[in-house]
């Protein structure tokens, strides 16, 4: 009742107090109360007892500016995101591929082509099919605003977990169609049995566009700072022993 009905300074209050028990759709309203107030945002994602379901639904519904400030004072935030992308991907966003690869001039060929004003869903789907991986490594580095290593790094991953190449494709706005293409372009080492299709048809279809863009610029912003995430979380641990949470907080609020 009181997160239903109360006014702001009511819902920070008792979110804020730690012997407060919320129900699962207490938890759900709290979460959509958050949506665009960074205050309340960091507070529900401070809360041990908050269900991990719910801890998603947060930093998948946060506005742009909610989400960064939730991650900048939780590093729970951080290591939530790399979870999420695991287990979308079942690999480490951050492996590095084992061959080097010029993508030059395939990015100056995708270039062309958009300039052109063509539809981009085709030609990628045409490269994936012909098994052009520069060409397919570069269209999506170029729609993703995604560094090229990050996508080969994707498309080299010979393991048969769901794809990330999931999250790429959806970031880049491609059609299923197309992204089945590119994950049987990755998964070329194996067969790619109906079930694993039907799996990731759903998984694409689930996975939002503004998720799927928040995640790559995610990553592709910590990327540029630091080698992988493992380094990330380290930095964030050394922080937490420096700085008291409390004081990161009511800094970051402030």
């Amino acid at each position: 009742m009181l997160v239903t009905h109360g006014n702001r300074d009511v819902v920070l209050s008792v979110t804020q107090n730690e012997g407060a028990r919320f129900s699962d759709v207490g938890y759900g309203k709290l979460v959509d109360r958050s949506i665009n107030d960074e205050v309340l945002a960091i507070c529900v994602s401070m809360r041990k007892d908050i269900p991990q379901t719910h801890f998603n639904a947060l930093i998948a519904k946060a506005s742009e500016v909610v989400f960064d400030k939730l991650v900048a004072s939780n590093p729970n935030a951080v290591y939530e995101v790399h979870r999420v992308l695991t287990d979308i991907t079942g690999q480490d966003a951050a492996a590095q591929p084992n061959t080097k690869r010029d993508y030059r001039q395939a990015a100056a060929q995708f270039d062309i082509i958009r300039r052109s004003g063509a539809p981009t869903d085709p030609v990628v789907c045409e490269y994936a099919a012909k098994g052009k991986f520069e060409e397919t490594v570069a269209a999506l580095s170029a729609l993703c605003q995604a560094p090229s290593k990050l996508v080969e790094s994707v498309m080299n991953d010979s393991r048969a977990e769901n794809d990330f190449a999931l999250i790429l494709a959806k970031a880049a706005g491609l059609s299923w169609p197309t992204a089945k293409q590119i994950c049987i372009l990755r998964r070329k080492a194996f067969r790619y049995s109906p079930q694993a299709i039907e799996a990731a048809r759903r998984s694409f279809d689930r996975l939002q566009p503004a998720t799927a863009q928040r995640l790559v610029r995610f990553y592709n912003e910590r990327h540029s700072a630091l080698t992988n995430f493992q380094e990330l979380a380290q930095n964030i641990r050394a922080q937490e022993s420096a700085v008291p949470l409390q004081r990161r907080i009511l800094t970051t609020i402030a």
